[in-house]
């Protein structure tokens, strides 16, 4: 299945969180030019995934998460050597790429090894309702960083489901 790329705010978020976080490559490494960390290699890669989603690589290695319907819900990048960004670092990091969007509320989730923010934007003036909602994560997988963030248009189940994924990412299979 082929994917398309999507509007620039999804995009947009993961990489600014890579920016935002620590950046201390690996010994021998080059960090890659995009994000100031080397990509790794994800195809090892356990995410656990409702039933009908499937995960698409992209030539530049990143994961596009695949929602039952078809549509890209997330876009997901291993990185090498960075450390765990904090909540703080991911919000501001997402917020300072924004032009005339406004963040209305946030929510975050910290726990050891994982950590989650969610942004509630829209126009400057608009009510709560018209909020569109964007998920970051971080979680450690060892010396990797699995970085998770939504692709606009996901709704809010797909994020749930997707937040679900991401947090569960590198662990066995129930049952095994």
């Amino acid at each position: 299945m082929r994917v398309a790329a999507r509007s620039a705010p999804g995009w947009l978020g993961l990489l600014i969180v890579a920016a935002a976080c620590n950046r201390t490559p690996p010994p021998g490494g080059k960090p890659a030019l995009d994000a100031g960390t080397p990509a790794v290699r994800s195809s090892g890669l356990r995410l656990p995934l409702p039933t009908g989603w499937s995960v698409v690589t992209g030539g530049d290695g990143a994961l596009r998460v695949v929602s039952g319907p078809g549509r890209t819900v997330m876009r997901a990048e291993l990185r090498r050597g960075m450390g765990m960004p904090t909540a703080e670092s991911m919000r501001s990091g997402f917020t300072e790429g924004l032009k005339r969007l406004r963040v209305h509320r946030s929510t975050v989730v910290e726990a050891p090894g994982y950590v989650a923010v969610r942004l509630f934007v829209g126009e400057p003036a608009a009510d709560a309702g018209s909020d569109q909602e964007v998920y970051l994560s971080a979680t450690s997988l060892g010396e990797d960083t699995l970085l998770c963030a939504s692709v606009r248009g996901a709704t809010p189940a797909e994020l749930e489901l997707a937040e679900h994924a991401c947090r569960g990412a590198g662990e066995p299979p129930d049952g095994g």
